[in-house]
């Protein structure tokens, strides 16, 4: 139970043993506080609940007074409604009434809302009237739970994006029906009919919550022997409505009134209704929110169309159609698609069955998945090992939850996208079996990869040409012929829990010259060369990467380049573990640097390394730190010399080092040990 709850459910007592007090001391007073509780089963929702009725002040034919509700509801809904009320007797025999009140209430969805309520009534001693109004303090608010997605024809929508809070009315009548002309006995039994009426409604709702409501109620008065002014209640009710339909409830209600002696013996029935509880709805009426647009939660592209498709159709011709602003869906459940040269515009997103799209509510703004109904499509490529299999051709492109296999080579690259294109998302993705690159980039690309895997491809896994900017998270490749990914000129790479296994000519990484890139959580294995290569001036920062089983270094730096590792592993290494030419700005901090055939950590001229807190260890083959040509600058404590070196801890020419490196065992690499 929420503290909230707990709040709502506790007031009306602890409020009303406060108000118990000076009703003691008024013997007079002709009406006093009370106490009621009770519980309901219901068909739309279970409750239990607490009312304190209390007396602020009085004449022999006026009262005002404050109405105090808490609700506990199943399925952790709770309310509190808080009420002062004034009703005045009259010479007809009959009690007119005014109240005021603020309501707030936890919904289903956790929402809060809260909302002013108001009412007149008319109570006389055989007779009911009263009119309730509400309006609501809160707008909307997002409801996760209610969202619902529906497919109908060409328009996909969203409905219960939102909880809305209804403003509106009700109002009933009600009649005590006369079991004294049965012999029962007025003064201890009562029974009511009420028939009414309510109306809620929302400029963001599709229809008014509107319908009939009946009631009925068996009033046992004083019930408890001794206890004048208790009472013991029975009540159900039906109402309808287009929202909620058929709603059936039935509960009871025991009142214990908080004086003493028999004061309420006294009272005529017409002033009896003077102490009657404000009668309102039971709680906030709230409703999911109408139909509205979606669009795709990674491009925000807002779907105005929508298309099916399978192997009996046009891949290209479809989504051509279909215009912008489509969601293209491909059903697998025909067969493989056709896939030679197929061009998908811009501001589309193309969708396999069975995978989960995310959406968002236009006006809400609620995100939802969507499981795309049909089976997992695959498209296979065709021709002579030179069509290339899918070309992005426009901006705001997703493509997600399907299989591109290029039919044991016959099809050259998989996705193409040429220059200038942004916003593009692929995701939930597999690439197999192509004679040419996996996913090639030209110039001034954005695109984001999610969940791609690719095997058996014939060039590069990923190939960028200039001044993209690129995001590969969460995916893997295996058995590549060139190198996983190669950047030309000045892109820009994020790589996060990425693996990348088995090239057989380069390495996983290979970037040319100005381009940047953050790696972190990945692993570079079975590699024909150096893992990671940088030509020249490019910044790389990775941690949490793992490199082993190298046809070459781990790490190959030429010139001018910043690399910065931290917490990484290089292990079984062909040639160094660290390799770096000329120029290169090096920081290495908790590393480990394993079995490497060459040396550990290779320099040639003009380079400045940092090594701290860094592990070498298993077997190497020459030096841990060879240097070949002067200019270069060595920092850095903390390091440990586990390895069994077939060289020594340093060699270098006279002079080719300034600076030291320092190792936990009191061992320094500075100029001085390396010849």
């Amino acid at each position: 139970m929420s503290r909230l709850s707990r709040l709502l459910f506790a007031l009306p007592f602890s409020v009303s043993l406060a108000a118990a007090a000076p009703a003691f001391a008024e013997s007079a007073a002709k009406w006093g506080p009370w106490i009621e509780a009770g519980g309901f089963l219901s068909t739309e929702r279970d409750r239990g609940e607490a009312t304190a009725f209390m007396p602020l002040f009085q004449s022999g034919e006026s009262l005002l007074f404050a109405d105090v509700k808490g609700k506990l509801f199943s399925e952790g809904v709770t309310e509190g409604n808080f009420a002062l009320g004034y009703r005045r007797m009259t010479a007809w025999d009959v009690n007119l009434g005014l109240w005021g009140g603020y309501d707030i209430r936890e919904s289903v969805s956790g929402n809060t809302f809260d909302q002013a309520a108001f009412g007149i009534e008319a109570l006389a001693a055989d007779y009911d009237f009263r009119l309730n109004g509400f309006v609501p303090l809160a707008d909307g608010k997002a409801a996760p739970g209610m969202a619902r997605v529906e497919l109908s024809g060409s328009q996909i929508l969203l409905t219960g994006g939102r909880e809305l809070v209804l403003g509106g009315f009700e109002g009933e009548v009600g009649w005590r029906l006369p079991l004294e002309a049965l012999g029962a006995d007025r003064e201890r039994h009562e029974f009511r009919l009420y028939a009414g009426g309510y109306r809620f409604d929302d400029s963001d709702l599709a229809k008014p919550v509107q319908g009939p409501r009946l009631r009925a109620e068996w009033r046992i008065l004083d019930a408890v022997p001794g206890l004048a002014g208790s009472r013991l209640s029975f009540e159900s009710s039906f109402q309808h409505d287009s929202y909620r339909h058929d709603q059936w409830e039935a509960g009871f209600r025991l009142r214990i009134p908080l004086y003493g002696g028999d004061a309420a013996k006294t009272l005529s029935p017409v002033e009896r209704r003077m102490a009657e509880p404000i009668i309102r709805d039971t709680d906030i009426v709230t409703a999911p929110s109408r139909a509205e647009k979606v669009a795709d939660a990674l491009t925000g592209t807002v779907f105005e169309n929508v298309v099916r498709v399978d192997s009996t159709q046009d891949l290209y011709a479809a989504t051509h159609a279909a215009g912008a602003n489509s969601l293209v869906l491909l059903d697998g459940s025909a067969g493989a698609v056709a896939a030679s040269g197929i061009v998908l515009d811009g501001d589309r997103t193309l969708a396999g069955g069975g995978s989960q799209l995310a959406l968002r509510g236009v006006a809400s703004g609620i995100a939802v998945t969507y499981t795309v109904p049909g089976a997992a499509p695959t498209l296979l490529g065709g021709g002579c090992g030179c069509d290339d299999m899918l070309l992005l051709h426009g901006s705001n492109t997703h493509v997600t939850g399907i299989a591109f296999d290029g039919n044991s080579g016959m099809a050259n690259s998989g996705i193409v996208v040429g220059n200038n294109k942004g916003n593009i998302h692929l995701t939930n993705l597999s690439l197999s079996d192509l004679s040419g690159g996996g996913i090639d980039l030209g110039m001034g690309n954005g695109i984001v990869m999610d969940n791609v895997h690719m095997s058996r491809i014939g060039f590069a896994g990923v190939m960028a040409n200039d001044r993209n900017t690129i995001v590969m998270r969460n995916s893997t490749m295996d058995d590549v012929m060139l190198a996983g990914l190669y950047l030309d000129t000045d892109n820009f790479l994020h790589m996060q829990n990425v693996e990348i296994s088995n090239v057989s000519m380069t390495g996983a990484l290979l970037l040319n010259s100005g381009n940047e890139a953050v790696i972190e959580n990945a692993v570079f294995s079975g590699t024909g060369d150096a893992a990671l290569l940088a030509v020249d001036g490019n910044i790389v920062r990775a941690s949490g990467l793992t490199i082993r089983d190298t046809g070459g270094h781990g790490i190959d730096l030429y010139d001018n380049n910043t690399f910065i590792l931290e917490d990484s592993l290089v292990e079984n290494t062909f040639g160094s573990s660290l390799s770096a030419m000329a120029n290169n700005d090096i920081t290495v901090t908790g590393a480990t640097f394993r079995d490497a055939g060459w040396d550990a950590i290779y320099l040639l001229e003009d380079n400045r390394l940092a090594l701290s807190d860094t592990l070498i260890g298993g077997t190497i083959g020459g030096d841990l730190l060879l240097v070949n040509d002067f200019g270069n600058v060595l920092s850095g404590s903390g390091n440990e010399n586990a390895a069994t070196a077939g060289g020594t801890l340093c060699t270098a020419p006279p002079g080719g080092v300034s600076g030291s490196i320092a190792f936990s065992d009191g061992s320094v690499i500075e100029d001085a040990t390396c010849h």
